[in-house]
C-alpha cells in the first residue's frame, strides 16, 4: 500500500471487522437460500408424484414443510438461534425419512455425519453430542420398527435391514465418525473464534486511537498538511482548516504540490532542505498563494516522520495575518477599555464640579444688580460650565454609562429621514448616496444616539474631504457574524456573542488615514481639525459598544475611508 493511500485508509476510513456471530449467520443464511433454491426444485416433482399416486397428504406435507423452511431464512439476523436451528435439523429430517425409505444401507449416515457437524459449528460441542443422540435414538426405533415387522421394506431392495444387530453397529460408527469430528471442529472454531475476537480489539483500538488523533488535529489551529518528503511535496492528506485556507476542497487539495503554493520557491526550498537533514523548522514565517493568487503569511512548523515505506513530512501553518489582526483587536479592546474607565472616572468628578460652579455662578448672578459690570464676566462663566457639561455628556457616552432609551428602530428608516438634514450639514460637492437592504429587522436601541452616530460619522467624512468632490455611500445589510469573527468586531461590546446582525457601512472617497492617525482616531480629545473636541468617534464608540454592537475602521492614504458597524438584531 502507498503511503499516500495509507492515510487515506488510516485518517478517513473506518476498519470493518466481522466477529463471529455475523460470519455464522451470513453462512446459515448462505446455506439455507441454496437450500431452499435447491429444495424448490426437488419439491415440484416430488409434490407431482406424490398427488399422482394419490398421496395428498405427503405432498402437502412437503409443501408445508418448504414454506416453514423459507420463511425461517427470510427471518432477521437477531433470529439466528432459529435460523440455525432450522438448518441442523434439514439434515436430521433427511436422515430419518432416508433410514425409513431405504433402510440401513441408504445415504442417510451422510446426512446424520452433515448434521452433527452442524451443530458442533454453529453452536456448540454439547449441541453436536445432543444431535448424536438424537439421530442415534431414532435409528434405533427405525430399525426396531423394521426388524419386527411394523415397518414394511422391500426385502430386495433393502438388504441386512431386518437384522437389528446391523441398526446397532451403525449407530456407533455414526456416533463415532460425529465424536471424532466434533473434537477437532471445536478446537478449531474455537482458535477462529480467539483469533477474531483479538481482531475485533485490534480493531476497536485502532479507531479509538484514530478518533483520538482526528480530535488533536482538529484542535491545532492551523492547517496541517502530509506531503511527500521531497523538493516537491505533493499533498496527501489535509484537514478542514487547510481546506478553508488555501480556499480548496480536500480532493483538490490531496494531489497538489506544496512547492507550488508558496510564494517564493527558495522558501519551500529552504524548507525541506532542513527537515530532510533531520532539522525542525519551527515558526518560521513564509507567505502562502491561495486559490484566488491572493497570499498570506503564515508560521510554518515541519518536521520528517519515518512511514514503513517512506518518510513523510508534516507541515502546520498558521495566518499570521489573521493573528496579527486578533491581537490588534485585543489591544484596542484593551486600550478602549481603560480609556473608557479613565474617562468614566473624570467626567464624574468633572461633572460635580461643574455643577458647583453653575449652581455658585447662578446664586452669585441672582444676587447682582442689572448694572453691576460683574454680570456679563459670571453669564461667561455660567455658559463655560454648561459647554463644559456637554463635553462631560460625551465622555460619559464613550464610557458607555448614559442611560439608553430603548425602542424597536428601523435603521434604513432612521437614515432616509436624516438624509434630509444632511442636505444643509453636508457641502454641495459631496454626493451622499445609499443602499439599503430590503427587509431587514428592526434593532433595539435609542434612537437619538443611532441618529447621532450616523450623522457624525457622514459630517465627519464631508468635512474631510473639505472642498474635494467625493462621494459617500450608505449601505445597509443583513450580516452573520461566526465565533471565529468576534474578535474583529471586539473593539465594540464585551456582550457580542455569534450570530445576526445588521451591518450598516460608511464608506467615503476622501483622503483616508495612515496608521498613526487610524490607531488613535476613537481616543478621546484626538482630533486632527483645527477646531474640534476630539469626542465625536470617541462617542459614537460609546453608543455603539452601549448598544452591544461593534466596530471597524479600514483606511489608506488616498483611497478614502470605511465605517463598518453592527448592531443585534431583534430576530437574530
Amino acid at each position: 500500500m502507498e503511503t499516500q493511500e495509507l492515510f487515506a485508509s488510516v485518517m478517513d476510513h473506518e476498519p470493518e471487522v466481522d466477529d463471529l456471530s455475523n460470519l455464522k449467520d451470513r453462512l446459515v443464511h448462505s446455506i439455507l437460500v441454496t437450500t431452499c433454491l435447491i429444495g424448490l426444485l426437488i419439491l415440484v416433482p416430488a409434490v407431482y408424484v406424490a398427488w399422482n399416486a394419490g398421496s395428498i397428504m405427503l405432498g402437502t406435507i412437503y409443501v408445508i414443510a418448504y414454506a416453514v423452511i423459507l420463511g425461517i431464512t427470510l427471518l432477521p439476523a437477531k433470529y439466528f438461534n432459529i435460523k440455525a436451528g432450522m438448518l441442523v435439523m434439514v439434515p436430521i429430517l433427511l436422515t430419518v425419512n432416508e433410514f425409513i425409505s431405504y433402510g440401513i444401507a441408504s445415504s442417510g449416515t451422510v446426512y446424520a455425519i452433515l448434521a452433527i457437524f452442524l451443530a458442533s459449528a454453529l453452536f456448540s460441542l454439547k449441541s453436536g453430542l445432543i444431535v448424536t443422540s438424537v439421530i442415534g435414538l431414532a435409528m434405533l426405533v427405525i430399525g426396531g420398527l423394521i426388524t419386527s415387522g411394523y415397518w414394511y421394506l422391500d426385502p430386495a431392495r433393502l438388504e441386512n435391514s431386518f437384522e437389528f444387530v446391523h441398526w446397532v453397529i451403525r449407530v456407533a460408527q455414526i456416533t463415532l465418525a460425529g465424536n471424532l469430528l466434533i473434537l477437532p471442529l471445536r478446537f478449531l472454531v474455537m482458535r477462529i473464534n480467539n483469533s477474531l475476537n483479538k481482531s475485533l480489539q485490534l480493531t476497536e483500538s485502532l479507531r479509538s486511537e484514530r478518533h483520538r488523533l482526528r480530535r488533536i488535529i482538529s484542535a491545532i489551529p492551523g492547517s496541517v498538511l502530509i506531503c511527500s518528503n521531497d523538493f516537491t511535496g505533493q499533498i496527501m492528506w489535509s484537514n478542514n482548516v487547510a481546506e478553508r485556507e488555501f480556499q480548496l476542497g480536500q480532493s483538490t487539495l490531496i494531489g497538489l504540490n506544496l512547492a507550488d503554493l508558496f510564494h517564493s520557491e527558495d522558501d519551500f526550498v529552504n524548507v525541506c532542505a532542513r527537515i530532510n537533514n533531520r532539522q525542525k523548522v519551527i515558526s518560521e514565517e513564509v507567505r502562502i498563494l491561495r486559490a484566488d493568487n491572493s497570499t498570506f503569511w503564515a508560521q510554518i512548523s515541519a518536521s520528517v516522520i519515518e512511514m514503513a515505506d517512506a518518510p513523510v513530512a508534516v507541515y502546520i501553518l498558521q495566518d499570521v495575518d489573521q493573528m496579527r489582526q486578533t491581537q490588534k483587536a485585543i489591544q484596542q479592546l484593551q486600550k478602549t477599555e481603560s480609556l473608557g474607565l479613565m474617562a468614566g472616572g473624570i467626567a464624574h468628578d468633572f461633572r460635580n464640579i461643574l455643577t458647583a460652579i453653575s449652581s455658585h455662578s447662578n446664586i452669585a448672578l441672582k444676587r447682582l444688580d442689572d448694572a453691576d459690570p460683574a454680570r456679563k464676566s459670571i453669564t461667561k462663566a455660567i455658559k463655560a460650565a454648561d459647554k463644559g457639561a456637554q463635553l462631560t455628556k460625551q465622555l460619559l457616552q464613550y464610557a458607555g454609562n448614559k442611560q439608553i432609551e430603548v425602542a424597536q428602530i428601523d435603521m434604513n428608516e432612521l437614515i432616509l429621514e436624516n438624509l434630509q438634514l444632511l442636505g444643509v450639514a453636508v457641502s454641495s460637492n459631496v454626493n451622499v448616496t445609499h443602499n439599503l437592504a430590503d427587509n431587514l429587522s428592526t434593532i433595539t436601541g435609542d434612537k437619538a444616539q443611532l441618529q447621532q452616530v450616523v450623522m457624525n460619522l457622514i459630517i465627519n467624512a464631508a468635512q474631510a474631504m473639505g472642498e474635494r468632490q467625493g462621494d459617500i455611500v450608505i449601505s445597509t445589510e443583513r450580516l452573520y457574524v461566526s465565533p471565529e469573527d468576534l474578535l474583529l468586531w471586539k473593539i465594540g461590546s464585551d456582550e457580542m456573542v455569534s450570530g445576526d446582525y445588521l451591518h450598516l457601512k460608511i464608506a467615503d472617497t476622501g483622503p483616508g488615514m495612515d496608521t498613526k492617525t487610524l490607531n488613535s482616531i476613537f481616543d478621546p480629545f484626538f482630533t486632527t481639525k483645527e477646531e474640534g473636541t476630539g469626542l465625536g468617534l470617541a462617542t459614537v464608540l460609546g453608543i455603539v459598544r452601549s448598544h452591544n454592537g461593534g466596530l471597524r475602521v479600514s483606511s489608506e492614504v488616498g483611497q478614502g475611508t470605511d465605517f463598518d458597524l453592527i448592531f443585534p438584531l431583534v430576530d437574530r
